[in-house]
């Protein structure tokens, strides 16, 4: 545990490449070669924002490895990205302010171990992300994906 918290404190630098509106792309040159892009998308609602990352184009989990740091590299220009958001609420009209945040996970393969070490990973950012902001999380699951809502406490239904 103490080694993965310690490659989760060690992210890639990024830089803003789009910044701004309903976009906003970071991204981060890996070890060996390979391009990490961070994407947030804000829904047509204007409250919600989608967070989706990729590998060289490739959304899945792709078995180079250095996934830790990958996620430690998310995880900092998730926490960077929400301190903007912030900032950029207090302009906002109330009915265009980030509500929500949602991120995926698509099960990948039949690897019943992979899958589950994943959704743990995922699970412990979003807790640990909800718990900084002041918001907490919801999953919903299927036999092909995970989603994470996070939001007020006061939005998320009871099940």
């Amino acid at each position: 545990m103490d080694k993965i918290n310690e490659v989760l404190n060690k992210p890639y630098n990024y830089v803003w490449s789009g910044r701004g509106g309903n976009d906003w792309l970071a991204r981060a040159k890996l070890d060996d070669g390979t391009n990490l892009s961070i994407d947030f998308s804000r829904a047509p609602d204007l409250t919600r924002w989608f967070i989706s990352f990729e590998r060289d184009g490739d959304m899945r989990a792709t078995g180079q490895g250095d996934q830790f740091r990958i996620f430690a590299t998310v995880v900092a220009a998730t926490q960077d990205w929400w301190k903007q958001q912030v900032e950029l609420n207090k302009e906002r009209h109330p009915e265009e302010r980030a509500r929500e945040i949602i991120f995926t996970a698509e099960s990948p393969g039949t690897d019943k171990e992979a899958i589950a070490s994943r959704i743990r990973l995922y699970d412990r950012f979003a807790r640990r992300f909800a718990r900084s902001i002041g918001k907490i999380v919801a999953r919903d699951d299927s036999k092909y994906e995970a989603i994470w809502h996070i939001k007020s406490p006061k939005l998320i239904k009871k099940k």
